[in-house]
């Protein structure tokens, strides 16, 4: 476990913020910006004071700026708390905790900043004597311990672990999904299993066989899973590069962390002569598809460089572009609209065969792409034609809004999109820079055999 540790003059400069921000915290008026009414919303649960562990505390938000406005908690005689500018200096005094401690990945200003609510309510309410340097120092110690997450992805099925990088892919196999029954059926009251039983099933049923991205860390709670959910996007959309989806204008792949994986459905309620006659759902395609992957491709050279990408800390600056434009790329597998497939695939393409912002975008990518894909003058001019072709289609929809019509035309550059980021990807340990490998195009151009 790490230790935490202030330096005294750190550990007053914070203290003495604190204090004078435990100053400023008053009694709010509430605020009214519009005239509230009753909604006919169905209660979803009813809670009860059985129900609250430890004191309310909330935030005020600004829904168009999401700015918190305020924020406030129980006073001894009613809800108090900070506003405006004091708001601003609670969000201060968080970052100037998490720079004094040098908790690294340890934990987060988020977590900093709500031990300091808890700390100014404690406070004002006289039940505590700590200072806010002693306050953080031991929620610290209690909260960051070393704990492994794991995150469901959703349509993803391997035959056996696959080890990616920081991550590991586990399967999440009858054993596992057990240990959980067993683990959440021992805190269950005799009178509620029943329900627990039908909730756990459903859980089973969304879970095992899938795989997971596991990732043990040093961390409070939510920072740890914050961490793990942001490297499991990574790591799955690094692997999406690789489905065949990628070619095709129809195609949506909903392998993505679960939860997240955007699948659409509809519910719509029939009356036939004023009667009503009875309900139609479902879901809206493109309809997902589980993807297997058996233990024979984990060595494959392609997924093997991706994983190094992954994996590396240091990389070059051909390899930091390619891992953010493959990130770039792989958001069009997740689109349903041929036309945001474009412009995702456009956009990621440019990132790695522009030189500058300056440079004729068509002609270029053109040019490079037909260098990079083609074997003969001839492949090399079709490929080219076909790019200025596909920028056309872009740029009737971006300026015009017309939507893509040629499938056939879109499914061509696809295909070529994704061979293009497969050559890259092959290319990673030897090109250092883009430049580098703009220059080395340039030159086959004026190569004579």
């Amino acid at each position: 476990m790490p230790r935490f540790e202030l330096h005294p003059e750190a550990a007053r400069a914070l203290d003495q913020r604190a204090d004078a921000l435990l100053a400023r915290v008053g009694k709010l008026i509430p605020r009214q910006s519009r005239r509230p009414f009753a909604s006919q919303l169905a209660p979803a649960a009813v809670i009860t004071e059985d129900d609250i562990v430890g004191r309310i505390s909330g935030e005020s938000i600004n829904e168009f700026r999401k700015e918190v406005t305020a924020v406030h908690f129980e006073g001894p005689n009613g809800r108090v708390g900070l506003e405006g500018e004091a708001v601003e200096e609670l969000d201060m005094l968080a970052q100037l905790a998490y720079r004094y401690l040098r908790a690294g990945n340890s934990t987060s200003e988020r977590f900093l900043r709500a031990s300091t609510i808890d700390w100014l309510q404690q406070k004002f309410r006289k039940e505590t004597t700590d200072r806010l340097s002693e306050h953080l120092l031991a929620r610290l110690t209690v909260a960051v311990m070393q704990r492994t997450i794991l995150i469901p992805i959703a349509n993803l099925c391997l035959e056996e672990d696959l080890p990616f990088g920081p991550i590991q892919f586990k399967v999440l196999t009858p054993e596992i999904v057990a240990s959980w029954y067993e683990t959440y059926r021992s805190q269950i009251p005799p009178d509620k299993l029943a329900s627990f039983e039908a909730r756990f099933d459903s859980l089973r049923k969304e879970t095992q066989g899938l795989a997971a991205a596991s990732l043990t860390i040093e961390a409070d709670d939510e920072s740890a899973c914050e961490q793990c959910l942001e490297k499991a996007e990574q790591a799955v959309a690094l692997l999406r590069v690789l489905h065949p989806a990628n070619t095709s204008p129809h195609t949506a792949l909903y392998v993505r962390p679960l939860g997240s994986e955007n699948l659409e459905s509809y519910c719509a309620f029939r009356y036939e002569d004023g009667a009503f006659k009875g309900r139609r759902g479902g879901a809206r395609g493109p309809l997902p598809t589980i993807w297997e992957i058996p233990k024979e491709e984990h060595q494959q050279r392609l997924l093997q460089n991706l994983i190094s990408l992954f994996a590396t800390e240091r990389r070059t600056d051909f390899q930091q572009r390619l891992f953010d434009a493959l990130l770039i790329y792989s958001r069009n597998n997740l689109a349903k609209e041929p036309s945001e497939k474009l412009v995702f695939c456009l956009v990621a393409v440019e990132s790695m065969l522009l030189k500058d912002p300056s440079e004729p975008i068509e002609a270029n990518i053109a040019e490079r792409m037909a260098y990079l894909l083609g074997q003969t003058t001839e492949e090399r001019l079709e490929i080219e034609a076909l790019v200025k072709q596909v920028y056309a289609i872009r740029s009737r929809f971006v300026h015009h809004g017309q939507r893509p019509t040629d499938m056939e035309k879109l499914a061509r550059f696809m295909e070529k999109t994704w061979r293009l980021f497969f050559r890259l990807i092959f290319s990673m340990l030897v090109i250092k820079t883009k430049d580098e490998l703009i220059e080395n195009l340039r030159r086959l151009k004026y190569h004579r055999p």
